[in-house]
């Protein structure tokens, strides 16, 4: 309170100015009020601060004091607490590790990447991560000033050493301006300087990376400038990334960069670096600090506006443009983040089921044992103990239970993530799914969350009122309890939508797996070759080349066929052509009609297994200056005729092209995606389209050994100065294009197999604790001559009942979750009959085996001693 003397000193100070009529009198009086009601506020604000403080402390004191003997009262019972605590430990660590691996992957800032909220990706006009041409991303460079550095990359395979010693690296050719937009500096050395980004083949340098150098080239000190043998090229290393920084893409370990100018691909030419038609490259950006998302996207309209009109031929369907979007290390649009993110909702779904599950399972533990507790707690409140003091009571056993299994899950998402092993896989991935601070603590809090939740409803069930009469009854609740009852139909239900889902998951494995390839990949080799950026002959000396190679390998003993291709199965749809019909009055910017293309020797179809339906395949005689041909796929014939209509057809892929005759029809290929079979494709004669690099593939004899091997050295044979990728099995590609469906069942029915277990476990709980409340009802109907297999049977039944519901709605629910899995499923429906009664069956098995243990021990019961312990 303000003291008397300062309010008399304020009064006399205001009569001695009114007496001296003083002007400022009533504004002095205001002020001086105003003074005193904000040292009366401050002294009140004080004391309730004071008394709100006293009150947290006495509460934290009686929290604290509640919880200690909520810790004694478990180590009594060491059994049920372990068992508590180690179903929350499987809840909260399933739910920690795949929040962690959803975190690392959508959301963790991309290892060595500089001020990441500066960067953005350059996607395609749709939306979709699709490459530009050299002139597109120069022009980006050069006229959007909202962008300070501008980068073009394409990733690529090295082969690193010579034949006999030689080893894979993953990598990337990039512009001189990539490890500027990431904001990188060497540790070593230099990187590209902008004269490097000229000279096709010119410029012979590379950069590799820290783990690269120390790994692969014994940490030298000399490294930079020292030589490395690439693709068959010498090339000098003038400079190493940090240690922190692999790459921008995620999960990705990069081990060398190169000037784009040296890349080797299909596309590869001196009229590659000048024409727009030729999209091989993509592109990524840093923002002027001034610069803003809006302001990039508004000159890049503009921009691609002007180019659009400028060079409408060489743009066709795709048109002149770009989206500019916040930096990902992930690929952008479809099968990039979008669908990523897809799976993460999917999985983190299922983890909250398996959550529910645990926290419903240790409710009902916490629920019988409440009910064991009656006559305990009856006494407590006759002997004057109140409802919300005995509530907390049972809550803080429950808080307790969750904490404990919140460290442990904490734990086993920290192991379970750290052995997450990615080295298997063909492309080197290295990525830290370990859960960080932010994680463990969301972890943590979820488990506490989830505690007071699933802990209050226990709680006030078995402190409800009436309880008093427990202790006339024994100090037991009833045996039947909607509560109970509702926490196992709960329980059965999320239990069989898991099962539903991992059904699925590895129904469309399964069937992904036997689809139709198209071709046969066992005994299949293939490497990507290149004329080597030494060369420089002309188109016709380069087809020549090509063709001697062909017939070099085809004069090999150790393998059966021989094809040359632009691109591979299984590795995607591959580029889009414009397909203008003859006879139509389609216009080439119109963006009616396009077909993928493949370029490919005559023997492809022969040495891939692929069947010719209808027509013929490609012939010696389809070369360059006789009639232009096509071999379309069975998709291709679905969708511009009927049967054999398509034969004879012609198209052209611009307006003053030459028309293609369609001269056969062969089976659908798959590229690797879920629906990739139904894309129409059309393969062109490459000794009517030349490439100065392409794909070769061997099919190996069946006594042949080391084919690998000897495709490397009968290709080093046929022409030394060939430029060499590493050798890959089709076999193995074919076992990658699935490891997506894989991964999604393997992870899906570990995810089902923890959710029956514990629902079984929850139910096992329940019955089991009928039975004991029932023991001397029990013991009576058997001394009146009941059988044990009548006792077994009810009590089976029992467990039936109760369950029941909880089978049908996770049935129910398990058909309407199918319908929304369906963009990740293959060949399976919504009502997939094997996947329903699957769930079904399972369901009832468990049922039956969680009631089984109660029912024979039911059984078992001796009525004289049950009645005697009543």
């Amino acid at each position: 309170m303000v003291s008397e003397s300062i309010k008399g000193d304020l009064y006399e100070e205001f009569l001695a100015r009114r007496e001296r009529r003083s002007k400022s009198a009533r504004v002095w009086y205001c002020s001086a009020a105003l003074r005193l009601g904000i040292e009366r506020g401050a002294v009140r604000a004080k004391s309730r601060l004071v008394d709100v403080l006293t009150d947290f402390g006495e509460g934290s004191v009686a929290i604290l004091h509640e919880m200690r003997l909520a810790v004694r009262r478990l180590m009594k019972r060491p059994l049920f607490t372990a068992f508590a605590a180690m179903s929350v430990a499987i809840g909260i660590g399933t739910s920690t590790a795949v929040s962690s691996l959803v975190d690392a992957v959508l959301f963790r800032p991309q290892p060595g990447v500089v001020e990441p909220h500066r960067m953005v990706n350059v996607l395609g006009p749709t939306g979709g991560w699709e490459p530009f041409s050299y002139p597109d991303f120069q022009s980006l460079r050069n006229e959007v000033s909202a962008f300070s550095n501008v980068a073009a990359f394409s990733m690529a395979d090295f082969n690193v050493g010579d034949d006999a010693g030689g080893f894979r690296e993953f990598g990337m050719y990039v512009s001189s301006d990539y490890f500027d937009a990431v904001g990188v500096l060497p540790s070593r050395g230099r990187f590209f300087l902008s004269e490097e980004d000229l000279g096709l083949g010119d410029q012979r340098v590379a950069v590799v990376s820290d783990q690269f150098w120390q790994a692969q080239l014994g940490g030298a000190p000399d490294v930079v400038g020292s030589t490395l043998d690439v693709n068959g090229e010498s090339v000098q290393v003038v400079g190493v990334t940090p240690l922190s920084f692999n790459g921008h893409f995620f999960a990705i370990r990069s081990a060398i960069w190169m000037p784009l100018a040296q890349r080797q691909g299909p596309r590869l030419s001196r009229e590659a670096l000048t024409d727009r038609a030729e999209r091989d490259v993509f592109v990524l950006a840093r923002l002027t600090p001034e610069g803003s998302l809006a302001q990039a996207q508004a000159e890049t309209d503009v921009l691609f506006t002007r180019l659009g009109e400028q060079f409408f031929e060489s743009y066709g369907e795709r048109g002149a443009g770009a989206r500019i979007v916040q930096f990902s290390s992930l690929p952008q649009g479809t099968g990039g983040r979008r669908w990523i993110s897809r799976i993460g909702v999917v999985l983190g779904a299922l983890v909250g089921m398996v959550l529910l599950v645990t926290a419903s399972n240790v409710a009902g533990m916490s629920l019988v044992r409440s009910a064991g507790q009656g006559r305990e707690l009856a006494l407590r409140m006759a002997l004057g103990v109140g409802r919300a003091r005995l509530v907390w009571y049972l809550l803080a056993e429950t808080l307790v239970l969750f904490l404990l299994g919140g460290v442990g899950g904490v734990f086993l998402a920290w192991a379970g993530t750290r052995l997450l092993d990615l080295g298997t896989l063909p492309i080197p991935m290295d990525v830290d799914f370990s859960p960080n601070l932010a994680i463990i603590g969301s972890g943590l809090a979820l488990a506490l969350v989830t505690g007071c939740i699933f802990g209050i409803g226990p709680a006030l069930w078995a402190t409800r009122a009436g309880v008093t009469p427990l202790i006339k009854e024994g100090g037991v609740g009833p045996t039947r309890s909607r509560l109970r009852g509702a926490f196992v139909v709960g329980q059965t239900a999320l239990s069989l939508v898991l099962v539903a889902a991992a059904l699925l998951f590895l129904r469309s494995a399964q069937r992904f797996g036997e689809r139709p390839l198209g071709f046969d990949p066992a005994g299949r080799y293939t490497v990507t070759v290149g004329l080597g950026l030494a060369w420089d002959g002309t188109d016709d000396e380069g087809a020549v080349l090509i063709r001697d190679l062909r017939e070099h390998l085809e004069a090999n003993p150790a393998f059966r066929d021989v094809a040359l291709s632009s691109d591979l199965p299984l590795e995607g749809t591959g580029r889009e052509w414009p397909h203008l019909r003859e006879g139509t009055d389609q216009a080439e910017g119109d963006a009616a009609e396009s077909v993928y293309r493949s370029i490919v020797s005559s023997s492809y179809f022969r040495a891939f297994g692929i069947p010719v339906i209808r027509g013929r395949g490609f012939q010696e005689r389809d070369r360059e200056g006789s009639p232009p041909v096509a071999v379309a796929n069975q998709a291709y014939a679905d969708r511009y005729g009927a049967g054999e209509t398509v034969l004879g057809n012609r198209f052209r892929s611009s307006l003053e092209g030459e028309l293609i005759e369609v001269v056969g029809i062969v089976a659908n290929v798959s590229d690797g995606t879920l629906g990739g079979t139904d894309s129409p494709r059309v393969y062109i004669p490459l000794a009517q389209s030349f490439r100065r690099s392409v794909e070769v593939t061997v099919q190996e004899r069946e006594e042949a050994e080391g084919t690998p091997g000897t495709l490397i050295r009968s290709l080093r044979e046929a022409n030394p100065g060939l430029s060499l990728a590493p050798v890959r099995g089709l076999e193995d590609m074919a076992r990658m294009a699935i490891l997506p469906q894989r991964i999604l069942a393997v992870v899906s029915s570990g995810l089902a197999l923890i959710g029956l277990l514990l629902s079984g476990l929850g139910l096992y709980g329940v019955v089991a604790f009928r039975v004991s409340s029932r023991r001397k009802e029990i013991g009576i109907r058997m001394a009146l001559g009941a059988g044990q297999k009548l006792v077994r049977k009810e009590v089976l039944w029992d467990g039936l009942k109760l369950a029941m519901p909880g089978v049908l709605l996770g049935g129910l629910a398990a058909i309407a979750m199918a319908r929304l899995l369906r963009f990740l499923l293959y060949g399976v429906g919504a009502l997939d009959p094997v996947a329903l009664i699957g769930v079904v069956v399972l369901g009832l098995v468990v049922v039956s085996l969680a009631s089984y243990g109660p029912a024979r021990k039911a059984s078992a019961i001796d009525p004289g001693v049950a009645l005697r312990l009543e």
